[in-house]
């Protein structure tokens, strides 16, 4: 399976509708990627430590977590994640996982 993760600060108004996202590139503030994780890796995890899953469209998939939990998840996957550094442990992101095909 080829897929993009992305995480970011979620978009004001996509907080107060996070059941009605529908359009995958519209969620995150900034899109910055996670690398080295495969899909399925990533979906197993995410369902099984990250909260608030929506199906965002056919093969896309949008999940909230703290910047805690997403350190916590490169330190079990050992996967690359853009801007680490920058995240505050406290702040609520929102990672979304697109299926290209």
């Amino acid at each position: 399976m080829m897929s993009s993760i992305y995480y970011g600060k979620i978009k004001e108004e996509r907080l107060a509708t996070w059941q009605d996202n529908s359009e995958p590139y519209d969620i995150l503030v900034d899109n910055h990627e996670i690398h080295r994780v495969g899909g399925w890796s990533f979906l197993d995890y995410a369902n099984a430590n990250f909260s608030d899953k929506v199906q965002v469209d056919w093969g896309s998939f949008a999940y909230k977590c703290s910047g805690k939990q997403l350190k916590k998840f490169q330190r079990k996957t050992l996967c690359e994640i853009e801007k680490i550094e920058n995240v505050n442990d406290e702040e609520i992101y929102g990672v979304v996982f697109i299926e290209l095909y």
